[in-house]
């Protein structure tokens, strides 16, 4: 599937997308905080593979604000396309041997974090921490 978006002011949020694939929604990509720097900023093209979910699936568009009046978002020419993607997935690891990241060039990396007992707090989509 393919989009343009455009996210400028200081009240921006998150612009995220969901699938909903046997029975739950899933998050594959979501962008936080202002992306433009004018309203007459070039939108920007995002690609996402839906090939991890074959068959029937819904696709929705989440947009969570903080508050406030200083922002505007929107989304055009939604597109989807049948096309094969070559996805590349590299997983990154702490000490204990828990995965810390996983690098995914079509759907977006995943970030984890772990409380002090080892469990996993959050799962955060886009650039990994280091």
């Amino acid at each position: 599937m393919s989009f343009y978006y455009h996210m400028y002011g200081s009240d921006i949020g998150t612009l995220a997308v969901e699938v909903y694939y046997q029975g739950k929604w899933s998050r594959i990509w979501q962008s936080d905080k202002q992306k433009h720097t004018s309203t007459t900023s070039a939108w920007t093209q995002q690609t996402l593979s839906l090939a991890f979910y074959p068959g029937a699936k819904s696709i929705r568009f989440a947009a969570i604000a903080p508050g406030g009046y200083k922002g505007d978002l929107a989304v055009d020419e939604v597109a989807f396309f049948d096309r094969s993607a070559t996805t590349f997935l590299r997983y990154r690891y702490d000490d204990l041997g828990r995965v810390i990241c996983v690098e995914d060039n079509i759907n977006g990396d995943r970030d984890f974090d772990y409380d002090d007992a080892g469990n996993r707090k959050q799962v955060a989509v886009g650039d990994c921490n280091e």
